[in-house]
Order: structure tokens, then C-alpha cells, then sequence
């Protein structure tokens, strides 16, 4: 069983490190950063529920174990306490799957938005962005069917605005 945060309270960066197209974004994932700590708590009772659920019956039944070795970077606190679970989480902590937003959409740039409704990027003429970064929060599913919603509906718009209808 892995723990998953789906919805984080943590808010990261991406920006340019240079104005060459060949250098590599500078990226921050400022993974639990959020200031009331929402997000490792989120993650320990996560590691907990799953403790608790290894220890049914229906999993016992199928030999399901919890099994770990300890982490040498938290070896000198106490096995297993919520101080040792903080510690792992903030040392494996990673980002996988389908990150998102980046560029997110909406209608003022002065509050974080990058593109506007037609994906269009605010301040700069003939750029738009048609992927997972324009979604201005996480999903809970897949994200490849909204992905397609977000590719078929932004050919539907540059059709109608470049068509050439008699």
C-alpha cells in the first residue's frame, strides 16, 4: 500500500532560469510547506489507516504484513512513533503520477492565473498552453479523459476562430 495526498495545502513554483529554450525550468515542489501542517498530517493518518488495515481479518486471511526497515536518516528517534513517521515522510517524500497546474486558467493574472478561457497566455501574443498545467487544482481521478476534454475543446475554438466560412 502506498499514501497518496491527492489535494495538497502546499503550493510550489516553476520559473524560468534563464532565457535560453535549453535550459531546464527552475522548479520548487515546496513539498510540506503549508504553515498549519495539513499535509504530513494528512499523510500520517494515512500511513496509520493503512496500519490499522493490515491488521483486519480480510487481509490477515490473504497474509498481508507490514513490513519495513528503519530509515537511517530518522535512526535516532523512536521506532515507528509519530515523530519517526514525520521524519520519514519528510525524507521520501516525491512527486509522481500526473502533477498539474502550473499554468492554471482563469481571468487575472494578479491572482495566479496564466491563461485566459481560450488558453491563451496572458501578456503574450500567439502562445497557448492545452495540457494538465492549465487545471487550477489537483483532480482526484486520471487526468488523461480531461486532458482529451482540454485538447478537443481548444480545436474546437482555433477552428472557429480561423475558419474561413463564406
Amino acid at each position: 500500500m502506498t499514501t497518496v495526498l491527492l489535494h495538497t495545502h502546499s503550493v510550489g513554483s516553476i520559473k524560468l532560469k534563464s532565457s535560453s529554450p535549453f535550459d531546464y525550468p527552475l522548479i520548487d515542489y515546496n513539498f510540506l510547506s503549508d504553515p498549519n501542517n495539513k499535509d504530513i498530517n494528512a499523510l500520517y493518518e494515512g500511513i496509520q489507516f493503512c496500519m490499522r488495515l493490515v491488521n483486519t481479518t480480510a487481509f490477515q486471511q490473504v497474509g498481508a504484513k507490514f513490513e519495513s526497515r528503519p530509515l537511517p536518516a530518522c535512526k535516532d528517534l523512536e521506532y515507528l512513533s509519530k515523530d519517526y513517521w514525520f521524519c520519514l515522510i519528510r525524507q521520501t517524500t516525491l512527486a509522481v503520477y500526473h502533477p498539474v497546474g502550473t499554468c492554471p486558467i482563469g481571468t487575472d493574472p494578479a491572482t495566479g492565473a496564466v491563461v485566459d478561457s481560450e488558453l491563451k497566455v496572458f501578456g503574450i501574443k500567439k502562445l497557448r498552453v492545452a495540457d494538465s498545467s492549465v487545471f487550477p487544482f489537483t483532480l482526484t481521478g486520471h487526468p488523461s479523459a480531461a486532458c482529451a476534454m482540454v485538447g478537443e475543446k481548444i480545436s474546437d475554438t482555433i477552428k472557429l476562430n480561423y475558419s474561413e466560412t463564406p
